[in-house]
């Protein structure tokens, strides 16, 4: 019989001791030897993957904390700046509230040192009625205004007699019919001190001494300088063509007692117009006074 083929080797290679079954042991070992040494070889290139993974992770997680952290710090930004703005608005607001508050007080006080105009229906007999104007200026007597404002918006002198005239010299009233009422308004203001002079138809606060002003005024019938020096201070005057009206209040009774003839003050301060009335009838009087609203 022919001998077997032998079998094949590798180029110069000897064949001696090589099996088909050493072959097939080698190559598995040598496959072995390949997936140990590739599972070693890629082992750490997963890791290496995973600590990629990981490392993505965190770097991820870093910039994503880091863009929170600026949003964070950009939205209170922009709450402080909302904040500031809201806070300068109020600031403006309470400013502004502030300046108009102020404004007000101003103007108030303007008003209060504006002239102001009071009329007055003098019955001057039993048929006679007329109206009488008076200009009234803060700036003279701001104090003397302001309490002849007061008790003509009180309706203080409505059916107040004109007392006391005295021919040349002043046409007196102020002292309420009511006793009741004059107990009302007995507390006096202070002096305001003289700015202008006693001249014929100035309407002037009467006193009894200093700052004892109450109710009672009077209209000069002609000009009486002397009583500037004596500190009676003008708040007004009777307006163009008034006087004519006032030169018609009845004076037929003279000066007051003690020293006339003419209506007691103190009895007519403790028994009211009831008293007048009866011993004096013919007295002019204020039908009503008002002041004017322009």
């Amino acid at each position: 019989p022919k001998p077997s083929p032998p079998p094949p080797s590798s180029p110069g290679g000897d064949s001696r001791g090589f099996s088909s079954k050493s072959g097939v042991g080698l190559m598995v070992m040598v496959v072995a030897f390949c997936v140990v040494c590739g599972v070693m070889v890629l082992s750490p290139a997963a890791n290496g993957l995973r600590a990629s993974i990981t490392t993505g992770q965190l770097f991820t997680k870093i910039y994503d904390s880091r863009v929170q952290s600026r949003t964070t710090q950009t939205n209170a930004k922009v709450d402080a700046t909302a904040d500031i703005g809201r806070r300068s608005a109020l600031k403006g607001v309470s400013a502004t509230a502030v300046s108009l508050i102020a404004t007000s007080s101003k103007v108030q006080a303007l008003d209060t040192q504006s002239p102001f105009k009071v009329s007055m229906d003098l019955a001057l007999d039993a048929t006679t009625t007329s109206p009488v104007t008076f200009e009234i200026y803060p700036e003279w007597a701001p104090l003397g205004a302001e309490q002849f404002k007061t008790l003509v918006s009180n309706g203080f002198y409505n059916d107040c007699r004109f007392f006391r005239v005295v021919d040349n010299f002043v046409v007196q009233f102020g002292i309420n019919g009511s006793p009741d009422i004059n107990k009302q308004y007995k507390k006096p203001i202070k002096d305001d001190p003289v700015t202008q002079s006693n001249k014929r138809g100035t309407i002037v606060f009467a006193t009894s001494g200093k700052n004892s002003r109450t109710t009672q005024l009077f209209v000069n019938l002609q000009d009486n300088a002397f009583l500037d020096r004596m500190g009676f201070s003008p708040i007004g005057k009777v307006s163009e063509g008034g006087m004519e009206i006032i030169d018609k209040i009845y004076g037929g009774y003279g000066e007051g007692a003690p020293s006339g003839s003419g209506p007691d003050q103190m009895v007519l301060q403790r028994k009211g117009n009831s008293y007048l009335e009866s011993a004096f009838p013919k007295l002019s009087y204020i039908k009503a006074a008002n002041v004017i609203t322009e």
